[in-house]
């Protein structure tokens, strides 16, 4: 299989070309499960591409914000506003009105995409944005720009940015990253290791806009051409069966709630064994039949440090769990444990061929690559980067002989909970200090 794709165009021919009829996206709608191939994704997203290129006003590129839950609609709208040569800005949709119209001034949107839950936003946001030409529907206006046919002709450049993100914390707080095209690209390209197999069924519960899920659960999912079963609640990963999923230690820890719950009603323990995985799954086969579906046998975990007892908890009943380092600034993971190498103790080896990882003197962790930002927006990059570009994580650590890597510390005042969120503690003092006495 190869995965080197020169451009977006490449990219996303590529999925009609080598998976054309297979099932790309499932999710319930109107009370049944609904389903889209591949070709479907393709023409879906083409069409998007040409409505915002064809408002592309004299190759002026403008950002396009999306605001709402994961969606195959979602997906649609990213990857062509990506097509098109605009630049794409991915929203936490648990914002307040406020903050979200904050942030979209900050990086001057021009568009707003809405979802079902935030229609309601409109009037506020058209009243209060002051770059915004237009307010669409995520959903309610889908098939009315899907629809429209053309061919575009766009040169892109692989340097230019094409998606700003917002670092997780207060608004106040956080910065925006500046995604490239080769960024991206690099992010799910040959280059790329990792334990993904062709043809994985993915369950993907994370929220769409977190780079995690965007990166590795949809991009990189689509590359190996996955069917991506989009769901947020996480008693119907049975409903979809899938073979894998991608989740934050929050989630790891409900799965296994909802596992030991339904064991306890079957009388079943779970304790250490050297038994084999195919025995184990046959011991634990009706407990994970009812809870999973029964073929989940994969799970990626990033967003924040795990306890060791939980991917032990996972091998236990025979599902493989491989925990990861991540941040929004690496387009995603930078860090894996590979399939025949976990270390339950270790956030793993580097994922990328051309991904360099090295320890500072001062114990910092170090990033240089392709998938690496170049900088955020309209900010001093200086501190955040060393001398010879490599990135500044903030986090202390050691690496072994083999190249995995531990997490031993944070470099500043920073706690990141079990969602993958970060908070500041002196931006809670600053909130408290706020409160009227």
């Amino acid at each position: 299989m190869n995965r080197e794709f020169a451009d977006l165009f490449h990219l996303t021919n590529y999925f009609d070309k080598e998976y054309g009829e297979r099932i790309a996206y499932k999710f319930y709608k109107d009370g049944s499960v609904k389903s889209k191939t591949y070709h479907q994704f393709t023409m879906d997203i083409n069409g998007a591409a040409f409505y915002f290129h064809e408002r592309n006003k004299e190759n002026a590129r403008y950002p396009v914000a999306l605001i709402g839950n994961s969606s195959y609609e979602w997906m649609v709208y990213y990857l062509g506003i990506l097509k098109s040569n605009n630049v794409a800005v991915p929203c936490n949709p648990l914002l307040s009105k406020e903050e979200l119209t904050d942030i979209l001034n900050q990086v001057q949107v021009k568009y707003v995409l809405l979802g079902e839950k935030w229609y309601d936003y409109k009037e506020y946001i058209l009243e209060h944005c002051k770059y915004l030409e237009r307010v669409l529907f995520l959903q309610g206006d889908f098939e009315e720009i899907t629809k429209t046919k053309g061919s575009i002709e766009v040169k892109i450049n692989p340097e230019e940015i094409c998606q700003y993100a917002f670092t997780s914390g207060t608004t106040a707080g956080s910065k925006v990253v500046t995604y490239s095209y080769r960024n991206i690209l690099s992010a799910i390209g040959p280059e790329r290791l990792t334990p993904f197999q062709l043809y994985d069924t993915n369950f993907s519960i994370l929220p769409v806009h977190h780079c995690f899920e965007l990166f590795a659960g949809q991009l990189m999912s689509l590359a190996y051409g996955c069917t991506i079963c989009i769901d947020d609640r996480l008693e119907n990963i049975k409903t979809f069966q899938p073979t894998m999923m991608c989740v934050v230690p929050l989630l790891a820890e409900e799965l296994i709630y909802a596992i030991k719950k339904e064991a306890k009603k079957r009388g079943l323990d779970f304790k250490e064994n050297d038994w084999s995985v195919i025995k184990r799954r046959t011991y634990y086969k009706d407990v994970l039949d009812k809870v999973t579906g029964g073929k989940l046998f994969r799970i990626f975990c990033g967003g924040a440090k795990v306890r060791s007892e939980i991917p032990k908890w996972f091998d236990w009943v025979g599902i493989s769990f491989y925990q990861g380092f991540g941040m929004t600034e690496l387009t995603g993971a930078g860090l894996m444990n590979l399939t025949d190498t976990r270390k339950f103790d270790s956030v793993g080896v580097s994922v990328g061929k051309d991904l360099q990882v090295k320890i500072a003197e001062d114990g910092e962790l170090l990033f240089k690559g392709p998938s690496v930002i170049k900088g955020y927006y309209k900010i001093d990059n200086r501190p955040f980067f060393t001398e010879d570009g490599f990135l500044r994580t903030g986090d202390f650590a050691i690496m072994d002989e083999e190249g995995y890597v531990s997490i031993t510390g944070r470099k500043k005042n920073v706690i990141i909970l079990k969602t993958g969120e970060n908070v500041y503690p002196e931006e809670i003092e600053t909130h408290l200090k706020s409160i009227p006495e």
